[in-house]
């Protein structure tokens, strides 16, 4: 808040002080000038009440004995000489106390004036400050437009050096844009590497085998085996994770078909080897006496150990890890055949 505000405000909240002070002193003395008249006219009964006709009016032998009619008289008067005396009093006290508030109310104006002035005289001085400033201003602007005339000269000649390398700009630009899209390419191509290496050194597993596995219990008791395997650790590991989750699915797993060279998946002779395969990815074999048209059929339709076959794959695309790419999505083949046996096969990591 600026000082010529808190003056303003200050001078509303004291001046309406001053004036209510004022007011108040003027109704006492207007009360007191009421008390002087009531004191003058109540004296004066005395006098009053000694004239004939007016006792003929009041009913005062009804109430007072004539004797004593006169008395009641000089003590009626005696109260108006004392309103008298209370009502001048008060007319002395606060006439005076109405002038001190008068000249309060002046003393008090005076200073709003000696203020106001001063104000006045400070913005006098501002003003003469802005002119000031404002014709610095005006000199600083000539001297920037002098200027901005040398400066516009030489942009003209700065223009028409620019215009002499605009086309080399232009293909500058081309080059670069060429540039940048190889580069593109480049870091697409280093970015597919590094996901190739990386699936390449992340050997596959199955994610969540608990989970996965009592999906797979409803078609328990169905038959599996293992055609064939990949002669190295990864598909080693896989093959004896997806043999454990297939027990624990509660299917059956019986003896794999014989070859060789062949391979004891838990490294001791119990007749269940499996023979040594060279595929990619993982490929899952099934038989139906019609192979050709068995494919058209809705899942629905399909027989039990096909349908298991189909739930089986479906598992393994959701639960392999690394995910699985298209030389890795398991495949189901459908050879024709009687057998109801699922067989699977393990090739190595894509």
């Amino acid at each position: 808040m600026s000082s010529s505000e808190i003056l303003r405000t200050l001078e509303a909240a004291t001046r309406g002080s001053f004036q209510e002070t004022r007011d108040r002193f003027f109704w006492w003395l207007a009360a007191s000038t009421i008390i002087v008249v009531v004191g003058v006219i109540i004296e004066e009964f005395e006098y009053v009440i000694s004239w004939r006709w007016i006792r003929r009016l009041l009913p005062l032998k009804l109430t007072l004995p004539v004797h004593r009619i006169e008395t009641f008289a000089r003590r009626i008067s005696k109260l108006g000489w004392l309103l008298i005396i209370l009502g001048v009093a008060g007319e002395g006290t606060f006439e005076g106390l109405v002038s001190k508030a008068d000249g309060w109310l002046q003393d008090f104006n005076n200073i709003i004036s000696a203020s106001q002035e001063a104000e006045i005289r400070q913005l006098g001085d501002v003003a003469a400050r802005a002119r000031s400033d404002a014709e610095s201003a005006k000199s600083a602007s000539d001297t920037a437009m002098t200027a901005a005339g040398h400066a516009n000269g030489l942009a003209l000649s700065a223009r028409q050096e620019a215009d002499t390398f605009e086309k080399d700009i232009a293909s500058a630009k081309r080059d670069a844009a060429e540039a940048k899209s190889l580069l593109s390419e480049a870091r697409q191509m280093a970015a597919d590497a590094k996901s190739g290496l990386t699936r390449l050194q992340s050997a596959r597993t199955v994610l969540n085998p608990n989970e996965l596995a009592d999906s797979l219990k409803k078609f328990k008791g169905t038959e599996f085996t293992f055609d064939s395997v990949f002669q190295d650790k990864e598909s080693l590991n896989l093959i004896v994770e997806i043999d454990s989750l297939l027990k624990l699915s509660e299917w059956n797993f019986v003896k794999p078909p014989a070859g060789f060279p062949a391979i004891n998946l838990y490294g001791k002779e119990d007749g269940n080897a499996v023979r040594i395969g060279f595929g990619v990815g993982i490929e899952i074999f099934v038989n139906s006496p019609d192979a050709e048209s068995i494919t058209s059929l809705a899942i629905e339709q399909l027989p039990l150990h096909i349908r298991a076959a189909v739930a089986l794959k479906q598992g393994l695309e959701g639960h392999l890890s690394p995910k699985a790419n298209e030389q890795d999505v398991p495949k189901i083949r459908v050879d024709k055949g009687d057998s109801k046996t699922v067989r699977i096969a393990i090739g190595k990591h894509p």
